[in-house]
């Protein structure tokens, strides 16, 4: 299933289709960056040739709230008896099937 952005700015912004940078960093157009895992968003920052993202809690267009599932994933993890920095990570939990079969 396809995550439905909040609004036309922000899916514009997500990883643009560009046939001149395949890579989303090296394009200008692309401002923003989702994380299905996390049902998360952040602004991708490029400082003298660095790469870094700043997660947001709300839409810089529309005003969106937006959530950040990474406690959450994290936590149903340890509900398992997971410890996701030792242990192999479940198929389903490094993509978003976990949180959308959970209902969030």
């Amino acid at each position: 299933m396809r995550k439905e952005h909040c609004c036309d700015t922000m899916r514009a912004r997500i990883a643009p289709v560009c046939d001149q940078h395949p890579d989303p960093w090296d394009c200008n157009k692309a401002l923003m960056v989702y994380w299905p895992r996390e049902d998360a968003y952040g602004i991708m920052n490029r400082i003298e040739g660095e790469r870094m993202t700043s997660r947001i809690r709300f839409c810089r267009w529309c005003g969106d709230p937006k959530r950040d599932l990474s406690d959450a994933r994290l936590d149903a993890l340890e509900e398992l008896g997971i410890d996701w920095a030792t242990d192999p990570v479940p198929e389903d939990f490094q993509t978003d099937t976990w949180w959308r079969r959970r209902g969030l």
